[in-house]
C-alpha cells in the first residue's frame, strides 16, 4: 500500500487529501533506452550521481538555468507534486528533467535535475 498526499491552494485555504492506493497500481519508474525517465511520480528518489562535485539541480528544467543546489550522492530527494505542473519537463535537447524540492519541503520553489538513470532512481519499496 502507498500513501500519497495532493494538496492544493484554494485561495483562501489548502485543501489536501490523502489516498492510499494499492502497490501493484504505483509502479517504479522505469528508465528508457537512453536512460531518461518519462514518470516522475514516485517518492523518493535517490541521487547516484558519485561526481564529487555534486548532482546540480537548476532553477528550471536545462543547463541555461543557474544551479540553485547541490545535491550529491545518496541523498533522498522528493518530487515537487503541488498544482498542476508536469513532474517531468523536456529541454529542447529533448532531455527530460525532474522537479524537486530542494528542501525537502512540499511548499518550497522546486528546482529540476536530470531525470537520467546515471543521476538519480526511484526507491524501491
Amino acid at each position: 500500500m502507498k500513501i500519497h498526499i495532493f494538496c492544493k491552494l484554494l485561495s483562501p485555504a489548502i485543501t489536501c487529501a490523502i489516498v492510499a492506493v494499492p502497490s501493484l497500481v504505483w509502479s517504479q519508474p522505469l528508465p528508457n533506452s537512453r536512460g531518461d525517465y518519462a514518470e516522475g511520480d514516485w517518492n523518493p528518489w535517490l541521487v547516484v550521481d558519485r561526481d564529487l562535485n555534486g548532482l546540480n539541480c537548476r532553477r528550471d528544467a536545462g543547463t541555461n538555468y543557474r544551479v540553485v543546489k547541490k545535491f550529491y550522492n545518496n541523498k533522498k530527494l522528493y518530487v515537487f507534486t503541488q498544482g498542476d505542473e508536469d513532474l517531468i519537463r523536456y529541454y529542447r535537447e529533448g532531455k527530460a528533467w525532474l522537479a524537486v524540492l530542494p528542501d525537502g519541503y512540499q511548499y518550497s520553489t522546486p528546482c529540476y535535475l536530470r531525470a537520467n538513470n546515471k543521476f538519480i532512481q526511484p526507491v524501491p519499496e
